[in-house]
């Protein structure tokens, strides 16, 4: 039964789920990011670099910004894709992992549904209280 994204996100009986259907948004979206800040970065290391100020001719103090082109290249070319890398495959793992709780849900759910069909008497699941007479629940045979 697919609900759909908001019949799953308004969902009272929280028997449809959301976060399967936003996992691969939330990847794509992780991934964005990442390239983003490496982006970013790169451009703060370009930039980055020593200061300093001298007097002109007339007088006048100049700042003299002069970036950093050693550390630049690092992040680009070794520091920059190693990180890209292994945050990729953390979040890769991350929201598989999330993927894989509720598929074994699933699997769960649709092996006691399979079960109970194959047993023409089958009962619903058993209470967590014992019967009134104190002996623990017994399953049916």
């Amino acid at each position: 039964m697919d609900r759909g994204f908001f019949g799953s996100l308004f969902d009272l009986s929280f028997t449809s789920f959301v976060t399967t259907k936003l996992v691969k948004v939330l990847y794509i979206l992780s991934l964005v990011l990442l390239a983003i800040a490496y982006i970013v970065i790169a451009i703060a290391c370009f930039n980055s670099g020593s200061d300093s100020v001298s007097v002109s001719d007339t007088g006048m103090l100049q700042q003299h910004s002069g970036g950093n082109t050693g550390l630049g290249l690092l992040w680009l070319f070794i520091i920059g894709p190693l990180l890209l890398f292994f945050y990729t495959l953390f979040y890769r793992v991350m929201f598989e992992l999330i993927i894989v709780l509720f598929r074994i849900f699933e699997n769960t759910r649709d092996q006691l549904a399979a079960t109970r069909a194959l047993l023409p008497g089958a009962t619903p699941p058993l209470a967590a209280t014992a019967p009134s007479g104190g002996e623990p629940p017994v399953a049916p045979a």
